[in-house]
């Protein structure tokens, strides 16, 4: 079978659609759908633009005609957390604080809190699989780890759907269920040592202890520069050494099956991490490219590799000049 894997969509419902279109996608009773693909998106359709609905009501109908399939991404995790309620407090899994009612300011609008329409694209939303393996290929939102995985499939089994009392668990700090989700769908986060150099460009208080995501399939490497996705503030850790086993524990070597992710916020002209890791994650949402890899069978990618002049994408503008 034949795949378009689509990349983070953050409610950008226009290049969606002009992607779609690109790819060959076409409208029929309302719902895009192909001859010969099927889409699936990586996750991250919510959160930052204005359309939610719309790219929800898209997305949502596609997958349920069967012309698409759809993961979670951790922005559907975080949106969940938002609007469900812990059982042993009452109150939201994720607080409602002041930032956080503005930075969903268009989810809320087009889905209030407590209504019929939240609560249906909620419980939506949770039937989303973490992860897919199919035809000879992975798809997840940030990271795989095939004994987090294995160890998942044991419980939820190989769909990799939560069940409701799953998610109450998945939802809850402390839990070893959460720990494995938000590895999944967040990626491979670790706490900086403190710097040692003085720098122009101090880091303020507030993050000298925080994590820091990592480009965690990187195998080859001698200083956090290295591996660090974060850009601001790095220079203070550039030159530290780092211990070259760190991520012995992620390593994705070249015989396992093709993997895609989103996530990574990454720019410039679409290419692989390595010859069976690709990313369609090109910062749609902030006036990057919103880009899709095309997997045809005909190309036998499980025994050839991916290849670069499989992606295709179309440009975006920012949600900010929306």
């Amino acid at each position: 079978m034949n795949y378009v894997i689509i990349g983070d969509v953050h409610g950008m419902l226009e290049p969606l659609e002009t992607l779609l279109q690109k790819l060959g996608f076409f409208k029929q009773n309302g719902v895009y759908q192909h001859p010969k693909y099927t889409a699936i998106f990586v996750g991250d359709l919510v959160d930052r633009g204005k359309q939610q609905r719309g790219v929800l009501t898209l997305v949502r109908a596609m997958v349920e005609y069967g012309s698409a399939k759809a993961i979670l991404g951790n922005h559907e995790y975080y949106v969940i957390s938002f609007y469900s309620i812990n059982p042993l407090t009452q109150q939201p899994f994720k607080k409602h604080t002041p930032e956080l009612l503005e930075y969903r300011r268009a989810f809320l609008r087009d889905y209030p809190f407590g209504s019929k329409a939240a609560d249906d694209i909620i419980n939506w939303m949770k039937s989303l699989p973490l992860f897919l393996e199919l035809d000879g290929f992975r798809v997840a939102h940030a990271a795989w780890n095939t004994e987090i995985i294995a160890q998942l499939q044991q419980r939820i089994g190989k769909a990799g759907q939560l069940s409701k009392d799953d998610w109450q668990e998945a939802l809850t700090e402390g839990t070893s269920l959460k720990e494995a989700v938000t590895m999944l769908l967040q990626g491979v986060y670790i706490s900086m040592p403190l710097p040692t150099q003085p720098s122009a460009n101090p880091i303020p208080p507030s993050h000298l202890s925080k994590r820091y995501r990592l480009y965690w399939w990187r195998t080859q490497f001698s200083a956090w520069k290295h591996i660090v996705c974060a850009k601001k503030y790095l220079e203070r850790f550039e030159d530290m050494p780092v211990q070259p086993n760190l991520l012995a524990q992620y390593n994705y070597d070249a015989q396992q099956p093709p993997l895609f992710l989103g996530h990574y916020w990454f720019t410039g002209e679409p290419k692989l991490i390595q010859k069976n890791i690709a990313c369609v994650d090109y910062s749609a949402c902030v006036g990057g490219q919103l880009t899709a890899y095309v997997w045809n069978q005909a190309d036998n990618p499980q025994k050839k590799g991916l290849r670069e002049d499989r992606f295709v994408s179309v440009p975006s503008k920012s949600f900010l000049d929306e």
